[in-house]
């Protein structure tokens, strides 16, 4: 009994979590959208960030 109340408890952190990350990119998407309409050279600087931080973080998460 304790096992299948624990899987259900795992299921909906799951749930809550992947959610969670799916609300946040569409936040991180409206941000983006606004600050491109804004400062568009400053969207740019932004996106070359990212693309550096994603690629310094694959080559992190390859080495572990």
């Amino acid at each position: 009994m304790g096992f299948i109340i624990n899987f259900s408890k795992f299921i909906f952190f799951c749930v809550i979590s992947i959610s969670f990350k799916i609300f946040s990119n569409i936040l991180y998407g409206i941000f983006y959208i606004f600050l491109f309409i804004i400062y568009p050279n400053f969207f740019k600087l932004i996106i070359s960030y990212n693309f550096v931080i994603k690629k310094f973080l694959n080559l992190k998460s390859k080495k572990l």
